[in-house]
């Protein structure tokens, strides 16, 4: 069973090799997709509403009723550490 995104597609578009169309439709859509919205409206809408690992954060915070206020300044740092680790 093939999964629909992985780190070897990654890897080997690195290398040149670009899965089929037809194999890895999929694949395609979620990622030109993604490309597309993030042009369109000029933010990345996957990890902020389709993000499967988002909407799970968003569930456990839910039930476990943990509530943080974070200063400004906090969130600025944790916001730009994104791509720094990228």
């Amino acid at each position: 069973m093939q999964s629909s995104l992985s780190v070897s597609n990654f890897s080997s578009l690195l290398l040149g090799y670009f899965p089929s169309l037809y194999e890895q439709a999929f694949w395609w859509l979620l990622v030109i997709g993604t490309l597309l919205l993030t042009l369109f409206y000029g933010r990345n809408l996957y990890c902020s509403w389709m993000c499967p690992f988002g909407g799970m954060q968003e569930i456990i915070t839910l039930i476990g009723g943990v509530k943080r206020h974070l200063s400004k300044k906090t969130i600025q740092i944790a916001d730009y550490s994104v791509y720094f680790f990228l």
